[in-house]
């Protein structure tokens, strides 16, 4: 349980900072405490989820096809925010004209993230337009002009943009969660 919240930060989190977690070091039916921590209600002011995250995670219609993961998400209360905002759209153009003209990325980069449905850019471009920090468990790539990246990854566009990054372990030192 996670007590007295005090923060100035609004966190989107990426759902690889959900399914590493679940695949590997934090199983759902052995970890509780995390994943009843993550998804504490006093959190709910400073986590959120966009729809395209939600869109990975929740991949299965069929209820029998769906993993643990899927269904735990499904019964809780996220803040889901939509991405089909006016400014969010600009800053997600922005995100792929960035990858498209600095040089840093090979086309297969944008290519990749110009997928409508590839939830990073959105996230970036939600974070653009809401000043929150990204949480994911992807690492920074050193990017280099002369050797330019096939994959982009979520931390070095954050750098690139102006964009602040943390990963799951840092979200769960600053609101104390239980170990």
């Amino acid at each position: 349980m996670i007590n007295n919240i005090v923060s100035s930060n609004k966190y989107l989190i990426d759902a690889n900072s959900f399914i590493a977690p679940s695949k590997s070091y934090y199983p759902l039916d052995m970890v509780k405490s995390f994943w009843n921590d993550i998804s504490d209600s006093q959190l709910r002011p400073y986590i959120f989820i966009i729809d395209k995250v939600k869109n990975e995670i929740c991949i299965e219609s069929d209820q029998t096809k769906k993993d643990d993961l899927q269904l735990w998400f499904e019964n809780k209360n996220f803040n889901i925010l939509s991405t089909n905002k006016p400014e969010t759209i600009l800053n997600y153009k922005k995100v792929l004209n960035h990858l498209k003209g600095s040089g840093y990325y090979k086309p297969s980069a944008l290519h990749e993230w110009a997928d409508i449905n590839v939830a990073d850019p959105w996230l970036i471009a939600t974070a653009m337009s809401n000043n929150y920090t990204i949480v994911t468990f992807e690492k920074k790539a050193d990017v280099n002009i002369n050797n330019p990246m096939k994959r982009a990854k979520i931390p070095s566009v954050c750098i690139e943009l102006g964009v602040d990054y943390c990963t799951i372990f840092d979200l769960m030192k600053e609101f104390q969660f239980e170990y």
